[in-house]
C-alpha cells in the first residue's frame, strides 16, 4: 500500500518597502492555509517592521536617500535573506518563488531550492521597460540571459492570468505545467453592510502610489472635457493632489477601518486603466476583489481573469465620465449585500488555495 505525503509549501517575497497590496494577498494566504489545513508556509522580507508574523525585517532604518544609501540597503537586505533562505532551506518540498522583475537576486536564490515554482504578476520585459535608466539596463541584461534559466530550472509556472501564464511559458524552450492563481482575499461570510449612499453619486478608486498603469490621467481628461456635477472622485493611497477639479476628492493612505467607512458612502469602485501600457489585456487586481467585497460594483479598463465575461457588478471600458454615472445609477439600485454575495465564489482566497495545492502535489 502506497502512502502519499503531501508536499510542505513555501511562498517567498521581498520587498525593500511594504507593499500592501502583496502583504494583503499573503496574509489572506496565511489564514486560508489554516482553514483548509494545508501544509503551507509564507515568508516576506523587508526592511520595515510589521505587526504579521510571516514577515521578516531587517529592521534598517530608512536612512539617507542619496545614491550610497540605497545601495546598501539593496545589498543587506538580499544578504539577510540569502543566509535565511540557506539556513531553514530544508523546511519545505516546493518554493515558490515571487519573481521580482529585472532582479538577478532571484537566479542566486534558485540555486538554493532543489524544487521551485515561479510565481508572476507581471510581464518582466515590460516591466523593466519603464525602469530608471541604470537599473532597467541590468534589468533588462538579467531577463535576456538569466531570466529563462529561472523559469527553465523550475517545476512550473504560476501567474495571475492565462495570459501571463502564455508570456512566460513562451519564454522557454520546452513545455512547463503552469497554473492561474487569481488574486483572492478573505471573505467574512457573516459581513453586514452600512450602506450610506445618498446624494451625488460617488466613485472611488485605491491606489498604492502614483504609477502610469492607473490610467489616472484619463480620469483628469474626462473631468476636463465634461462638466456634470452630479459626481464625486475619492482617491485614496500615496498620490499626488495634481487634480484641482472639486469634484476630485483626495484622502491619502487611510487605514482598513477608514476605508471600510468611506466604502459605506461610494457606488463604484474605479480599478485601473491604463493596463495597456505593461502591454497587457487583462488582470486579476485586488482593490476590484476588495470593491466587491465590500459591495460595490467595479469599472476597470481591462478583463478581470476570474470573473465571468457576463457578471453584472464588473464594466470593462475606456473610461467615461457618462458611462460611470450610469453605472453608480444602477449600481444604486442593488443592495450590497447582493453584490457581496453574488462575488464571493470568485474572490475567496480559500477555494484557490485547495486548488493550486493540489496540483502542487500532482507535479
Amino acid at each position: 500500500m502506497t502512502v502519499s505525503i503531501r508536499k510542505k509549501v513555501l511562498h517567498f517575497g521581498y520587498s525593500g518597502y511594504h507593499q500592501p497590496g502583496v502583504l494583503s494577498q499573503l496574509k489572506a494566504e496565511c489564514v486560508a492555509s489554516r482553514r483548509l489545513g494545508i501544509d503551507w508556509d509564507v515568508v516576506f522580507f523587508s526592511h520595515e517592521n510589521s505587526r504579521e508574523k510571516f514577515v521578516k525585517s531587517t529592521t534598517l532604518s530608512n536612512g539617507h536617500s542619496n545614491a550610497v544609501s540605497k545601495v546598501y540597503r539593496y545589498f543587506y537586505l538580499r544578504f539577510y535573506i540569502f543566509f535565511w533562505l540557506a539556513r531553514h532551506r530544508g523546511g519545505w518540498d516546493v518554493v515558490l518563488l515571487r519573481n521580482v522583475p529585472g532582479d538577478p537576486f532571484i537566479y542566486l536564490v534558485s540555486l538554493l531550492f532543489k524544487k521551485y515554482i515561479t510565481v508572476h504578476h507581471s510581464k518582466e520585459h515590460e516591466e523593466v521597460a519603464l525602469m530608471p535608466r541604470f537599473s532597467g539596463w541590468v534589468g533588462r541584461l538579467y531577463e535576456k540571459a538569466l531570466g529563462p534559466r529561472v523559469l527553465q530550472s523550475g517545476q512550473g509556472v504560476i501567474a495571475v492570468t492565462q495570459e501571463l501564464i502564455d508570456y512566460e511559458l513562451s519564454r522557454l524552450d520546452r513545455v512547463k505545467a503552469g497554473f492561474v492563481f487569481p488574486n483572492g482575499i478573505t471573505v467574512n461570510a457573516n459581513k453586514r453592510f452600512n450602506d450610506r449612499r445618498s446624494g451625488v453619486y460617488k466613485l472611488i478608486g485605491v491606489y498604492s502610489q502614483d504609477y502610469e498603469w492607473n490610467g489616472l490621467d484619463y480620469i483628469y481628461d474626462e473631468l476636463r472635457n465634461n462638466d456634470r456635477t452630479d459626481i464625486e472622485i475619492h482617491l485614496v493611497g500615496k498620490l499626488k493632489p495634481i487634480c484641482e477639479d472639486c469634484r476630485i476628492v483626495y484622502h491619502g493612505v487611510m487605514r482598513a477601518e477608514q476605508l471600510e467607512e468611506l466604502y459605506s458612502q461610494m457606488d463604484v469602485g474605479l480599478g485601473v486603466f491604463g493596463l495597456h501600457r505593461k502591454s497587457m489585456n487583462e488582470a486579476c487586481t485586488l482593490k476590484s476583489r476588495e470593491y466587491l467585497a465590500n459591495g460595490l460594483g467595479v469599472y476597470a479598463g481591462h478583463k478581470d481573469s476570474a470573473l465571468p465575461l457576463d457578471f453584472a457588478y464588473y464594466c470593462s471600458g475606456v473610461f467615461n465620465l457618462n458611462k460611470a454615472v450610469e453605472l453608480a445609477k444602477g449600481f444604486r439600485k442593488v443592495k450590497k449585500e447582493e453584490v457581496f454575495c453574488d462575488s464571493v465564489e470568485f474572490v475567496d482566497k480559500a477555494s484557490r488555495l485547495s486548488k493550486l495545492y493540489a496540483w502542487i502535489q500532482s507535479l
